[in-house]
């Protein structure tokens, strides 16, 4: 399931670079404005805080850091119209956070977990490991057992998978090895 794009106080004032921007602004959502005889033109970009539809029409305005002027309306229908720039308008919800470090950067675990006893073997990293294990098993038929872990980001989680990809399967899945129970051996935390 794809989460929705996180959008940062660094992000906002990005695009509104040169206006006030109210420390009270919370966007709901990201909005692209495009060309209708160039797609690829993006005539307006902005992030907004969507409100509530009128009961009497079922309307609803989007508002930008500027809370007295709407730039956009979206209709009941789920399109959406800009009240200020001609074009096809896109939107997408955002969740927006004042800071926020991406997941590339920030330490969590490399794990490798394996699908009964003889299954392949899925690298994949997080943050939680006591939260992604039974995540991962509501997907899987074969019982899921943690072979170790290695602190590590994204990129080092990027790095096993280049190291071992002469036995990948599929995805983040890997063919069960010696090679691979040998690493693990000499490099990983084993879980108790």
């Amino acid at each position: 399931m794809a989460r929705d794009p996180i959008v940062t106080r660094a992000d906002v004032e990005a695009r509104y670079s040169g206006e006030e921007v109210d420390v009270l602004f919370t966007p709901t959502h990201r909005v692209r404005v495009v060309d209708p005889r160039n797609k690829n033109r993006v005539l307006q970009k902005d992030f907004v805080r969507l409100g509530e539809p009128s009961p009497k029409n079922g309307v609803a305005y989007a508002y930008g850091p500027n809370p007295d002027e709407a730039l956009y309306a979206a209709l009941s229908t789920g399109l959406w119209q800009s009240l200020n720039v001609h074009g096809r308008v896109k939107w997408t919800p955002i969740r927006y956070r004042e800071s926020y470090e991406p997941s590339k950067s920030r330490i969590g675990f490399v794990y490798f977990v394996q699908a009964g006893e003889d299954g392949p073997i899925k690298i994949g990293w997080t943050q939680d490991i006591d939260r992604r294990i039974p995540e991962l098993q509501t997907a899987n038929a074969r019982k899921l057992r943690l072979l170790g872990m290695v602190p590590g980001t994204l990129d080092t989680e990027a790095a096993f998978h280049a190291r071992f990809s002469h036995l990948r399967l599929e995805a983040e899945w890997f063919r069960s090895s010696a090679e691979i129970f040998d690493f693990l051996q000499e490099t990983a935390v084993v879980p108790l």
